[in-house]
């Protein structure tokens, strides 16, 4: 081999060199973007909890590929097939509410209900919030599994029995990046847990890590074919979901609501 063409290697190698560490700096850059846009939305989400918006607002920033991967696992089950070969909109199941009424009590369904009423909400509460989420997404299976996601948001506060104060949607999230691992949840509660053991004192950290423990044990909630569910008992749905109670959750609310003890003048 000659000098010439020892020069010309040289100069290969050190372009190939070049384009990877701007590759690298460029990719580094975006998620240090990513990261400080979303740590924006997260502060105001914590000083605004009902902003529900900020939640898809992180998750869409931050998702990376957990979104396609978890969509491809989805087409892989029997009830992601049908659900996209039949185009079922979760939200059409879930606003038949006289439907949903005519359920027998303690049903999954009459329960939705009642979880609803006490919290004042829609069904399509989320549908206005999530806008944005779907923003540059074409594939239309892919819309119609995340819209699904987003519409069985309250079935899973149903099914986990987290309520809607702050450390009930806190664990909820808690349970859902256990079954989804989107980077976005992560970062919502990293950054909300320091915020809510202020709050809640003694026990927070330990209910956010039950729930997370249970999502991980429980069956894969996103591919779950609700419309066939809402007829069977609550508890039964539990059991064959392995859904447990929330108990450490449930002692540290037991524990705010409980009224302090006036000391002895």
């Amino acid at each position: 081999m000659n000098q010439k063409e020892d020069t010309t290697d040289v100069r290969s190698t050190l372009d190939r060199v070049r384009t990877n560490v701007k590759s690298l700096i460029d990719s580094v850059t975006s998620w240090f973007s990513k990261l400080k846009h979303s740590n924006k939305a997260v502060r105001a989400l914590i000083a605004d909890p009902d902003d529900t918006k900020k939640v898809f607002e992180v998750m869409a920033t931050m998702r990376g590929r957990s979104l396609v991967r978890i969509f491809k696992k989805f087409k892989a089950t029997k009830t992601g097939e049908t659900i996209l070969l039949q185009r079922t909109e979760l939200l059409d199941v879930l606003n038949d509410h006289a439907n949903l009424m005519s359920l027998d009590s303690g049903s999954f369904g009459q329960e939705y209900l009642n979880f609803l009423d006490q919290a004042k909400l829609e069904s399509g509460g989320l549908v206005y919030a999530s806008e944005d989420y779907y923003q540059n997404v074409q594939d239309p299976d892919l819309l119609l599994f995340m819209r699904r996601n987003r519409d069985s948001h309250d079935l899973w506060h149903t099914l986990t029995q987290y309520g809607r104060d702050t450390l009930g949607e806190t664990c909820l999230l808690a349970f859902t990046y256990a079954q989804t691992k989107n980077p976005g949840i992560r970062l919502i509660l990293l950054l909300a847990s320091f915020r809510l053991y202020r709050e809640y004192g003694h026990g927070t950290y330990a209910a956010l890590w039950r729930a997370y423990g249970d999502g991980k044990r429980a069956s894969w909630l996103l591919a779950q074919p609700y419309e066939e569910m809402l007829q069977l008992n609550i508890e039964q749905v539990r059991v064959m979901l392995s859904i447990p109670d929330p108990n450490a959750y449930r002692v540290v609310l037991a524990r705010q609501n409980t009224p302090k003890k006036r000391l002895a003048t």
